[in-house]
């Protein structure tokens, strides 16, 4: 990703849908919006420094795995343009037989500069090519199941992310909070990246491959 220009915030994207993982999308949601403020205090800039929002296929409430209630800013026909997308897990397994879904994705990640996966959202990012010959992870009980369906990957265990440049894909849960910590270190370098988990009072786990 070119690196932030102060006229133009770095636009985060995650995706929503029925049955995602809370944490799944709240942790990369508080690391990037924390970022975005922790990067225009320490760098003295005049903005924040990303623009985080949330995408789903519709308007209207989305109901998570633990029945909690969300409203997306914005749907796939309204949303701005997307320079970091972040896929978080869930109940993935309607979506990865969803065609609006994968149609939209398909379009979308010809023009990211990053895209993320937490969890079993890995799986998405699979049904549209992303993890073919890649080094990937996802959560601890989904390991072999992603190895079955992308026999090309590789993937590795015993890591909370694996970074391969313009993927990224993170293990479970909590991991994407680690994962989106690496992704602002790699933006805005380690001294935000530090400042943000200093902020979040969370010790950032750092065992990637």
């Amino acid at each position: 990703m070119s690196p932030f220009q102060e006229t133009k915030p770095i636009n985060v994207a995650i995706l929503l849908y029925d049955q995602v993982e809370e944490l799944d999308f709240c942790g990369p949601f508080e690391v990037f919006k924390s970022a975005a403020y922790e990067a225009m205090r320490i760098r003295e800039w005049e903005q924040p420094a990303m623009r985080v929002f949330t995408i789903a296929q519709q308007p209207g409430l989305i109901m998570t795995s633990g029945e909690l209630l969300i409203q997306p800013h914005f749907t796939f026909e309204n949303h701005p343009p997307i320079d970091l997308l972040v896929v978080p897990g869930g109940n993935d397994d309607p979506q990865v037989q969803n065609p609006v879904l994968l149609e939209w994705l398909s379009k979308v990640v010809r023009h990211t500069e990053i895209n993320a996966s937490v969890c079993t959202g890995a799986n998405i990012l699979a049904k549209v090519g992303l993890l073919d010959n890649r080094k990937v992870t996802t959560h601890w009980s989904n390991l072999d199941h992603l190895a079955e369906i992308v026999p090309t990957a590789e993937v590795q265990r015993n890591v909370r992310w694996v970074d391969e440049g313009t993927l990224i894909t993170g293990a479970g849960i909590s991991a994407g909070i680690d994962m989106s910590l690496h992704v602002v270190e790699r933006l805005f370098g380690r001294a935000i990246a530090e400042a943000v988990a200093r902020y979040m009072e969370y010790n950032w786990s750092e065992n990637a491959t």
